[in-house]
Order: C-alpha cells, then structure tokens, then sequence
C-alpha cells in the first residue's frame, strides 16, 4: 500500500507539476490573447479613424470638385455671353467696315472726278493763257502799229500837204488801227 500511496503522491506531484505548466501556458496564452486583442483593437481603431478620414477628405474632394465644376459652367456661361458679344459687336464693326470701305470707293471716285475736272480746268487755263498772251502780243502790236501810224500821221501833218489829205490819212489810220483792234478782241475759234 505504500507503494501505492507512493505511486499516488507521486502521481499527485506528477499531476500538479503538470497542472502548474498547464496553468502557466493557459496564462501565457491568455496574455498573448489579450496582447493580440489590444493589438487587433488598436488596429481596428486605427482603420477606423484612417477611413473617417479617408471619407472626409473624400467628402472634401467632392465638395471641391462640384465647387469647380459650377465655377467652371459658370465661367463657361459667361464666355459664352461674352463671345455672344464680341460676335455681335464684330458683325456691327464688319457692317460698318463695309459702309466705310463703300464710302471710300465714292470718295474715291468722286476723287478721280475732281482730278479729272481739275486737270481739264488746269488744261483750259493754260490754253486761256496762251490765248490771253497772244492777244497781248497782238494788242502791243496793234499799240505800236496805231502809235506808228499816229507818228506817221503826225509827221505827214507836218509836210506840206493839203488839209483835206491829211484828215483822209489820219482817218484811213485810224480805220486800219479799228480794224487790227477788233480783230484782236474777237476770240479764237
């Protein structure tokens, strides 16, 4: 029976030896546990605030990009009312270019006519000239030709002449001078 009572308390020791490696690996484990749930806590906690703060920059990302796509239909409106503008005032500026290039073409024209009359009227006053310095010419002449008859007139007066002769002389001088005169004032043909 002691060998009994032997084999009990040595399998009593046996069995708490065994009990205590199993408490201590049951502790083990349950610290590594706790560990691994603190670590998975503290992962998820981090996941969550990562993904909170994924979804408000996200929100802030949409936010930013409807702000920018009404900003730019807004601006495009706008350009499109300024276009709308420039067009109208470009087809009021090629209108009037028009008008312009139409009023230069009858200021041109109306141009070319007065160089024409003008050259036709410097043409007509050089020949009124040339006609105005032939009747001078002409005029001296008949001046001289009237003061040489006068001086010839005179200087038969003096010689010995009958009256009657002399006046029909100097009348027949001043005849001829009446003559050369009108001749002279009738205008060219």
């Amino acid at each position: 029976m002691e060998t009994l009572e032997t084999g009990l308390v040595e399998a009593r020791q046996s069995f708490s030896i065994e009990l205590e490696k199993l408490r201590d690996a049951l502790k083990r484990s349950e610290d590594r546990y706790d560990a691994s749930e603190k670590r998975a806590l503290l992962e998820i906690d981090r996941e969550r605030m990562a993904a909170a703060k994924a979804q408000k920059e996200l929100a802030q990302v949409r936010q930013m990009n409807a702000d920018l796509v009404e900003r730019q239909r807004k601006e495009y409106a706008s350009f499109q009312r300024e276009l709308g503008d420039v067009r109208q005032n470009l087809g009021a500026a090629e209108g009037g270019l028009v008008k312009m290039r139409e009023l230069v073409d009858l200021q041109t024209t109306r141009l070319e006519a007065m160089h024409e009359q003008l050259a036709h009227r410097a043409a007509e006053a050089a020949l009124l000239r040339r006609e105005v310095e032939h009747r001078d010419e002409r005029i001296k002449a008949v001046e001289q030709l009237l003061q040489e008859t006068t001086q010839a007139a005179g200087a038969r007066g003096s010689s010995v002449t009958p009256k009657g002769r002399k006046r029909k002389a100097s009348s027949e001088g001043l005849a001829t001078s009446a003559s050369v005169v009108r001749s002279v004032r009738r205008p060219r043909e």
